[in-house]
């Protein structure tokens, strides 16, 4: 039985091992990323990144328009289709 702990044991090491250092490739690979975007698009302050953020907050602000305009057709629509059955009967 000890045995087969000690194997148990081992093997949860040399998993937690394997887990480690894939953990640690990704956070390269995550830094390597994050350092060619900011190269790509400049750094926070930068004349390129201010540009991205303003359009990006252009669009945002484009969304929720839309979002509103979206809501008002569909209770225009709810509202319609609630007429319908009493404009048949009038006409």
């Amino acid at each position: 039985m000890t045995l087969s702990r000690d194997a148990a044991f081992e093997e949860v090491q040399l998993r937690n091992k394997f887990l480690t250092e894939k953990l640690e490739d990704f956070e390269q690979v995550m830094k390597k990323r994050q350092m060619s975007a900011s190269q790509e698009f400049g750094a926070p302050g930068s004349a390129a990144y201010n540009e991205l953020k303003n359009k990006e907050d252009k669009l945002q602000k484009e969304i929720i328009q839309l979002s509103e305009e979206n809501i008002e057709l569909k209770f225009e629509v709810e509202q319609s289709r609630k007429d319908i059955p009493r404009l048949k009967v009038r006409s």
